[in-house]
């Protein structure tokens, strides 16, 4: 009878095991007999107080392993996300995930890991040979602790995703490798602040409409964002280093911002970027060769630290005028067929621009102002030439003169001196003043026939013994009281008394 009830109940284990987890209370009760059935018929209840010793080893066995797997299909449909997460064969550290309903595509690591390179094309990916379906992905998700997307990783040019439109990053993503989203023409948007390293090849030939770098260094490799013909908008924040041809024919950009010097603009960089119509930059200390050629609607550029030009970097583009402050080498055919280009002004002599513009490539219609040979225009002095005023250079706006041109040399003007003298230093009754006649140019302090002013009481004692000589005889009617008081009236009215 024992073996009996044993063998009741592991059956109804059994069924509850594959049973469905959803059943409900009615499902769970047509699996087992009721407690007053169990009790009627085997006298279950004695049986229970027994000492399960009576039970074999072989049936603890089976009783165990039905509890298990019980325990596991619970467990497994309770944490369903789980179950759909399948970790790749050549990175133990990463598992992916794929939502058929959203046609999202998730990765995610248990520590830092990067999605390993692929040797050819994203269809050899691990996750696409485990599961096809991945082919139909509409949205990528790189979660958290993934540092880098491998080379080739979505690679689409033999048309293994022929449907991502959005690539989600997580801030753990630094680097995206070599050709990872190459040809993905459906792609229209990636969020890209986090990354520092962007590979060659990495987005190139895709849909999207604008990127924006947060990091304070940011290199972005050849080719990387070339022939993105829906690309709008470029925001960098940080420092970059820009590649070969790495906005090469994208033909619908028009606005290049970076808040930070740029060492290094690689060759053909921006070559083909018919819509680009403002590139503002810190400074750029070198551009290299056919770096903008063809920007045909590039009608100003800020060149303030730009030591080297590259070959026809800016033909065919519609530059007006340019500023030089520090450029030291400038290529063949640089400006070549720039049709709009007005003037050029170089910070150094015209000698110098010589020996470095070789073929430059402007038309002589191109005004060219030296400002090493030149200075700005400086009138005459008394004592120093000047210099008239002959132009104003339409690219810096300073006004200039040639001091070497004997024909705009103004003479010194030499000192016109007053008539009357102008006393300098008040003489005090024991100290001595000075005179003396003043030029009357303006801005001219000099002085001529500087003359000393005696001390007030010596002056008016010898003029007073003067006085009394001169104006009164020696005989006469006066007393000499009389005398000294006319005296002293006639220095009060004229101010000289001294205290």
């Amino acid at each position: 009878m024992k073996k009996k009830i044993c063998s009741i109940c592991l059956v109804s284990l059994a069924m509850l095991a594959f049973a469905p987890l959803n059943t409900g209370a009615k499902a769970l009760e047509d699996s087992f007999y009721s407690e007053e059935q169990v009790e009627e018929s085997t006298g279950i209840s004695d049986f229970l107080e027994k000492d399960s010793d009576d039970f074999t080893s072989g049936d603890e066995e089976i009783t165990d392993s039905f509890s298990s797997q019980i325990e596991e299909q619970v467990e497994s449909n309770n944490d369903e996300s789980n179950n759909d997460w399948t970790p790749l064969d050549n990175e133990s550290k990463i598992s992916f995930k794929y939502d058929s309903e959203t046609k999202v595509l998730s990765f995610k690591a248990s520590e830092p890991a990067a999605l390993p390179d692929n040797t050819q094309d994203g269809s050899t990916s691990n996750w696409y040979l485990k599961n096809a379906e991945v082919a139909n992905a509409v949205t990528i998700e790189i979660g958290d602790n993934i540092t880098k997307i491998g080379e080739n990783n979505f690679d689409n040019h033999l048309n293994a995703y022929p449907n991502i439109k959005n690539v989600i990053l997580a801030s753990s993503v630094k680097e995206i490798g070599y050709a990872a989203f190459y040809k993905v023409s459906s792609l229209q948007s990636i969020n890209l602040e986090s990354v520092e390293t962007l590979g060659q090849a990495a987005l190139s030939n895709t849909s999207i409409e604008k990127v924006s770098f947060e990091k304070p260094e940011v290199t972005i490799g050849k080719t990387a964002f070339s022939s993105c013909g829906l690309l709008k908008e470029v925001t960098i924040k940080g420092k970059p280093n820009i590649g070969d041809s790495a906005f090469e024919k994208c033909s619908q950009l028009n606005s290049f911002v970076c808040d930070s010097p740029i060492s290094k603009i690689g060759a053909k960089a921006f070559m083909n970027c018919s819509e680009l119509s403002s590139f503002k930059a810190e400074s750029i200390t070198e551009i290299g060769n056919y770096s903008f050629q063809y920007c045909t609607n590039l009608n100003q550029f800020d060149f303030s630290g730009t030591e080297s030009i590259g070959r026809s970097a800016f033909a065919s583009t519609a530059i007006v005028n340019v500023d030089f402050s520090v450029l030291k080498k400038i290529g063949r055919s640089a400006f070549s067929n720039c049709s709009n280009l007005a003037s050029i002004c170089y910070y150094g002599s015209e000698s110098e621009w010589n020996s470095i513009a070789i073929r430059v490539g402007y038309t002589e219609a191109t005004s060219i102002h030296y400002r090493g040979d030149t200075v700005e225009a400086m009138p005459a002095t008394c004592t120093e030439s000047g210099w008239k005023e002959t132009g104003v250079c339409n690219v810096c706006g300073k006004h200039y003169s040639d001091k070497n041109n004997a024909d705009n040399i103004i003479p010194a003007l030499g000192h016109l001196y007053s008539e009357e003298y102008i006393v300098d230093i008040e003489p005090t009754c024991t100290v001595d003043g000075e005179k003396s006649k003043h030029c009357t140019r303006e801005g001219c302090e000099a002085k001529d026939d500087v003359q000393q002013v005696k001390a007030e009481r010596l002056q008016r004692s010898h003029e007073r013994l003067i006085r009394v000589v001169s104006v009164f005889p020696q005989q006469g009617s006066a007393t000499p009281e009389d005398k000294l008081k006319a005296l002293i009236d006639l220095d009060a009215q004229q101010g000289k008394l001294c205290a």
